[in-house]
């Protein structure tokens, strides 16, 4: 698979692998931008999953804690639409 970065884009952006398609931004967010965001998210945090394989009766997904993800998310939610670094 040919990479998808041009040689411009190469200057601001490392490409690890094409497929998936795994790409590093430079300087995307600043310092203060990111600890803002943390801020934002609270005390919400929570481990990351993924699709367990099984559909519930009502035709929902069953998610399962992930083994191989170890990261934690959370949802710009409460009033974390409204805030500037957010919005930017």
């Amino acid at each position: 698979m040919m990479p998808l970065l041009d040689e411009h884009d190469k200057e601001f952006a490392h490409e690890f692998t094409p497929v998936p398609w795994v790409v590093a931004i430079e300087n995307f967010l600043s310092d203060a931008e990111c600890h803002r965001l943390i801020e934002l998210g609270g005390d919400d945090y929570e481990r990351s999953t993924e699709y367990s394989g099984e559909t519930g009766l009502d035709g929902s997904y069953a998610f399962v804690e992930s083994e191989g993800r170890t990261s934690t998310n959370t949802w710009c939610q409460d009033g974390c639409r409204d805030d500037p670094v957010a919005k930017a």
